[in-house]
């Protein structure tokens, strides 16, 4: 990778390369990058939610990055989402407070158990 682009460009155009995105996600400690990124994808949607969470997804990345399954926590957090009416909303949440997105990965990547209660 000669250059180092926003983890935004996963999401947004002009988005990476697909090789380029796997390198991304690599270097956030993912290793079933095709999941993760088809995790992203799902998580942002279509627009505007799709710019809603391009505001978060580098915190997102850095959050997962640190549980103890980064890609468990991430998929676990595709499912909750999925079951949010108004993910914009609760992107909108996490970003303003950062902590409760933390809370959710250390939650997601430790357990399934609690990822579905």
């Amino acid at each position: 990778m000669n250059h180092n682009p926003h983890p935004k460009n996963l999401i947004l155009p002009p988005t990476v390369p697909e090789e380029e995105a796997y390198q991304i996600l690599e270097e956030y400690g993912f290793k079933d990058c095709a999941r993760t990124h088809r995790n992203l994808q799902n998580l942002a949607g279509e627009s505007p939610l799709r710019e809603a969470f391009a505001e978060i997804i580098e915190l997102v990345l850095r959050a997962f990055a640190d549980s103890a399954d980064p890609d468990s926590a991430l998929n676990n957090f595709d499912r909750f989402a999925d079951e949010i009416p108004n993910r914009t909303w609760l992107y909108r949440l996490l970003h303003d407070a950062p902590f409760r997105l933390r809370t959710l990965a250390i939650c997601f990547g430790s357990s399934t158990y609690l990822s579905d209660i």
